[in-house]
This record gives structure tokens, sequence and C-alpha cells, in this order.
């Protein structure tokens, strides 16, 4: 029996020697050991060199970070809708090939065939001089987001027309053409009036640009001449008045002195 069982006892060491196992590889050189596994299955395949140090065989399909705030990786020209953005954080969201990623505050929302904007473009570029900032312009009606812009910044539609102009850090605003001195309130964060349109031409120049509109000019021509025959009889009625109560107050005034 005993002989036996040292036979099988042989036997089963010989066969467990034979099994192939993992093989460690202990490093003399460090005092931490380093250890090499390979997995043959469909995972991806990972080499240890360390404890805290893994690289691995797939490649990463994640765009690469862009340095812009709230932007699209670099080489992307779409941007967000920055309507939805609060207007401080609205040029952020500009792309860099934009024209207006240059930073600022002032904001005036222009569109096609609005003579009045082009009517406060002298003004505009006088205040870029002059205070050495940057206003935005604005195009509503080529851009769906611009539109949204200034349906945000003019809540309730109180102006719903162009020009208008919002300054993004103090809130002020100003609807419609407007003098130079109120826009350059505005520009420079001070308190301005929202409704303050620029004075009238003088007649000069109000009557040369009728006489280029033919016939509709000369019939608002004459229209206005009546309104002026108008306005100089009813001055001239006023001053005769004030003569006549004049004179007749003079009159009483000397027979009272008069009397005493």
């Amino acid at each position: 029996m005993t002989y036996n069982n040292t036979y099988a006892l042989s036997l089963l060491l010989l066969l467990l020697s034979t099994l192939s196992l993992p093989t460690y590889v202990s490093s003399t050189s460090s005092s931490t050991p380093s250890y090499s596994s390979t997995f043959t299955e469909s995972s991806p395949t990972f080499t240890e060199t360390s404890p805290s140090t893994f690289t691995s065989n797939t490649t990463s399909t994640a765009p690469p970070h862009s340095p812009y705030i709230a932007m699209s990786p670099p080489g992307f020209t779409r941007t967000r809708p920055y309507a939805f953005l609060s207007p401080k954080k609205w040029f952020s969201s500009l792309s860099p090939s934009s024209s207006l990623s240059t930073p600022t505050s002032l904001i005036m929302f222009t569109g096609d065939n609005c003579a009045h904007c082009d009517e406060m473009e002298p003004n505009l570029l006088r205040l870029e001089s002059d205070l050495g900032v940057t206003i935005a312009r604005l195009n509503v009606w080529r851009s769906q987001l611009n539109f949204k812009l200034f349906e945000k910044l003019d809540p309730q539609q109180k102006c719903g027309g162009l020009p208008y102009f919002y300054n993004t850090k103090t809130q002020e605003r100003i609807c419609g053409a407007t003098t130079f001195g109120n826009l350059r309130a505005w520009a420079k964060g001070q308190a301005c009036n929202m409704f303050y349109y620029v004075p009238e031409k003088s007649p000069s120049t109000t009557e040369s640009k009728k006489k280029s509109v033919g016939l509709l000019g000369r019939v608002s021509s004459k229209i206005s001449s009546m309104k002026e025959e108008g306005t100089e009889g009813v001055k001239r009625k006023v001053e005769e008045e004030v003569e006549r109560r004049k004179g007749t107050d003079t009159v009483k005034k000397e027979e009272v002195e008069v009397e005493k």
C-alpha cells in the first residue's frame, strides 16, 4: 500500500508539472515588481509596465478638445444658437473664423434697406474713433440667429424696429435713429434715452430731396408749402392780436396815470 501511494503521488506531481500556467517575471533591479500578461480574448490588449501605468491598443473617437468655450472643435464653423445665451456670454459662442470674434458689449441691430441704419453709420464710425470701442453690426434679415437675439434683447417688442442699440453691460438700449450725444452716452455706459429721435432736417435739405422724386415729391412739396403758409398765417394773427392788446393796455395805463 505504501509503494502504491508513493507511485500515485509521483504521477500526480508529474501531471501537474506539465500543465501551462501563467509565468510571473520578477525584476531584481527595482523594489517594485513588474508583470506582463496577455489576454487573447476579443477585448483590447493591455500591457502593464508598472502598477500605475497602462497602455491600450484602442484609438479614441472623441473630438479634440477645443480651447474655445461653448464651441465646436477646431475646423468646425457651425456655432451654437447664441440667442439662448446670456448677452454677456454671446461672443463666446462665435466661431474663430467669424468677423465678430472681437468681444464687445455694444450691439447695433440693422437690416437691409434700412435708411435710418445708414443714416447712423457716420455717427458710429465717429464714436468708434473717439472712444476706441467696437460696435457689432448684426443684420437681422440675413441671419436667423441674429433675429432670435434681437427678439431676446427687445422683450415684448417695445421697440420693434431698426436700428436697435443694446449695451450688454448696462442693459441700456436705444430704439431708432438718435443724436450723437445720446449715442455717445449709450456707448460710455451712461444713462440714455431709449426714444430720442434725430431732429428734423433743414427745409433746404428736405426741399432738395423732394425735387428728386418726381410727381410724388412735387405733391408733397405743395402740401408742405400749404402747411407752412397756414403756420405763417396763424403766426401773423397771433402777432397782430398781441400788438392790439399791447396797445390797448398801454392806452389804459396812460389814462390811469393821467387821472392820478
